[in-house]
């Protein structure tokens, strides 16, 4: 388990990733819930949400994620039907400031490739 703390930028090309002069502060709580030749599963909690945060912050560790063509290297990843990333819990304030949870199970594709 461990945090990311890696200030990111968005570039014009789309992608996301670290600069430490003009990057947005920004933070990712991570565990690991499971390992299994070639893959980990990991819980990632993201304190802030910057765009593509998940997928540029797992990257500039060196662990993309599974299916990300665009972060990771294209002809690794084409071996996998989506990107392997999925939301199990959502929380919110509404404009009124009432908080909102909600709890999104794995789909069945998330859980084949990753059982696959």
């Amino acid at each position: 388990s461990g945090e990311i703390s890696l200030a990111l930028r968005e570039f014009g090309s789309g992608r996301t990733a670290p600069d430490p002069v003009k990057g947005k502060p920004c933070l990712t709580l991570w565990q690991v819930v499971e390992r299994r030749p070639g893959r980990t599963l990991c819980e990632a909690r993201p304190k802030t949400g910057r765009r593509h945060q998940l997928r540029a912050h797992f990257t500039a560790l060196g662990h993309p994620l599974l299916g990300d063509t665009r972060y990771g290297d294209p002809a690794l990843q084409k071996a996998f039907p989506r990107l392997l990333l999925h939301a199990t819990r959502l929380e919110f304030k509404e404009p009124g400031g009432q908080k909102v949870r909600l709890e999104l199970p794995a789909d069945g594709q998330f859980m084949s490739v990753w059982n696959g």
